[in-house]
């Protein structure tokens, strides 16, 4: 007999873990979908009544039709604290703040249309409730209705509560939109009409736009019912057209009503999304567009981590800035030949130059370096090139960062002009200048092109990390340091013409020796000597 007993209760044992309880564990993340849902709808709900001053009765209806959603009954119960300011005869304050309380009795009456006197057969009296800067509107909810979780939960365990989402929510009233002011008095608020905007996707005949609307495509999309004569923001869902960028709405008579932006409307309105074809071909592509000019391309720039592409060899390219953001630009066996004394800055943010075999070229100055700019230079043949001017000038105090590529100036190949800036020279690159660009010394013209000068600002040359050895080529100079420089000499090879007055590192001026410059070199390594050959002055340090 007892081991009967303990089969039965094994067996109720086994159904309840079984069958019982994963359905209670759904049924109970059913409900905390449905009070996500809820606490969602409840705070819209009430953000909009504190933004605006007022409940309506299509904003209450919708709110209500939003619960509903969720399959299940629920208790709402609002209130309004109207603030009420009072002289204080007893103290010496000047007034006494309270608050008189309105409830859903207040606030709402039976809905003549409709058979039942519930919640959901209730309206706002007058279509409109209105409030002040600073009452207070709170809304609290619960479920009146047992959901399956709440069931299956009462039939393991008897109990007579059948709250399983409960949300209350409330704030201090920001607003009076529902007032109208017309020269010294306020319209009667009954007397007011009620607006909408329905935004058009507008695919001209097309198909593509929509609004994507709770997962689903949508045509036309309506806001909420708003007052007459009261300002209303245009911020619908984003509209989507593939191959067109949006540019705002329009309405019947072609007025331009911009996303973001504030307007007054006296009826009801249909606004229709304009568009601008995308290119489907340029110079340069970001992010699936396609652009003309590096200049357009920079422009449309809004976030770290942006890649352009250079699609074709581009000649004359005007002057073009990049400010903010770390850009990539991809240079794959592409050319970028800017205009006459055309160059591209970077005010700040970062352009890194990849690719093989790509090329910038100006006949002045070609990149400019200014404020916190930065600029790295990489990949395989990857070139830098002035055919009358500075490769490279770092006017900022930024970082330029030359890793296994090729920067060729005409009388300078990369400048660091005064501001403390770094410059970084590492792997198989190699800087060089002209020998084309001289002057007259001592009545003889000589070639006095320098490959590096540096003035304030911090020079390292090689990475020990990183395989290869750098080469600067320079006619007169390889580097040239002025006053504040310090140069980190870790490897690589300086070169100079084999002239008297020429030599691969100099510091100008004696400032060495006054500690007004300084160069340290690797650990374990001395200053190397100067060697000569038929053609160079050379020092090298070489891993």
């Amino acid at each position: 007999m007892k081991d009967n007993l303990s089969i039965v209760i094994l067996m109720i044992i086994f159904v309840m873990l079984i069958v019982f309880f994963p359905l209670y564990n759904y049924f109970e993340r059913q409900d905390d979908m449905s009070y996500n849902l809820v606490l969602r709808e409840t705070t819209t709900f009430v953000d909009k009544v504190l933004s605006n001053g007022y409940i309506s009765n299509d904003t209450y209806q919708e709110f209500l039709d939003s619960l509903a959603n969720t399959g299940n009954l629920y208790d709402v119960q609002l209130e309004a604290h109207k603030r009420i300011i009072t002289s204080d005869t007893q103290s010496r304050t000047d007034y006494i703040e309270q608050y008189e309380i309105d409830y859903n009795d207040d606030i709402l009456s039976i809905d003549p249309t409709k058979n039942n006197a519930n919640l959901t057969n209730k309206q706002i009296k007058g279509g409109i409730y209105t409030l002040e800067v600073g009452d207070q509107f709170y809304v609290k909810l619960k479920n009146s209705s047992t959901t399956m979780a709440g069931a299956i939960f009462n039939s393991i365990i008897s109990t007579s509560s059948t709250e399983r989402i409960v949300v209350n929510y409330g704030g201090i009233v920001k607003n009076n939109s529902w007032k109208k002011v017309d020269a010294n008095y306020f319209t009667d608020i009954s007397k007011i009409n009620t607006y909408k905007i329905t935004y058009h996707a507008n695919s001209q005949g097309e198909s593509g736009a929509y609004y994507n609307i709770d997962g689903k495509q949508k045509a036309t999309y309506e806001s909420s019912d708003f007052l007459e004569g009261t300002s209303q923001r245009i911020i619908p869902p984003p509209a989507t057209r593939v191959g067109y960028t949006f540019i705002g709405y329009s309405d019947n008579a072609n007025h331009t009503y911009y996303y973001g932006n504030e307007y007054t409307f006296n009826s009801n309105i249909d606004l229709y999304a304009m568009w601008k074809e995308n290119k489907t071909d340029g110079n340069y592509v970001m992010n699936g567009k396609y652009y003309d000019t590096l200049r357009d391309a920079f422009s449309n720039v809004s976030q770290n981590g942006t890649t352009i592409t250079v699609k074709k060899n581009v000649t004359g390219e005007a002057s073009a800035t990049l400010s903010n953001y770390y850009v990539t630009l991809i240079l794959n066996n592409k050319t970028i030949t800017m205009k006459e004394r055309n160059t591209i800055t970077i005010s700040s943010g970062t352009l890194n130059l990849v690719g093989s075999k790509g090329k910038i070229t100006s006949s002045g100055n070609t990149i400019n370096l200014i404020n916190t700019g930065n600029l790295i230079v990489g990949g395989s043949k990857m070139e830098v090139v002035s055919t009358g001017g500075i490769a490279i000038k770092n006017g900022g105090t930024g970082t330029v960062t030359i890793t296994n590529a090729t920067v060729s100036g005409y009388n300078i190949g990369i400048q660091n002009n005064n501001k403390k800036g770094t410059i970084k020279i590492t792997g198989a690159s190699k800087v060089s200048s002209n020998n084309a660009y001289k002057q007259t010394i001592q009545g003889i013209l000589e070639s006095t092109a320098e490959a590096i000068q540096m003035t304030n600002g911090k020079l390292i040359l090689g990475d020990s990390k990183i395989r290869g050895n750098p080469e600067i080529v320079g006619s007169k100079f390889g580097v040239s340091l002025w006053k504040g420089t310090s140069m980190e000499y870790i490897c690589g090879i300086v070169k100079s013409n084999n002239n008297n007055y020429s030599t691969p590192i100099t510091p100008e001026k004696g400032y060495e020796a006054r500690n007004q410059v300084t160069i340290k070199y690797l650990p374990g390594k001395t200053r190397p000597k100067v060697s000569k050959n038929n053609t160079y002055k050379y020092i090298s340090i070489t891993k």
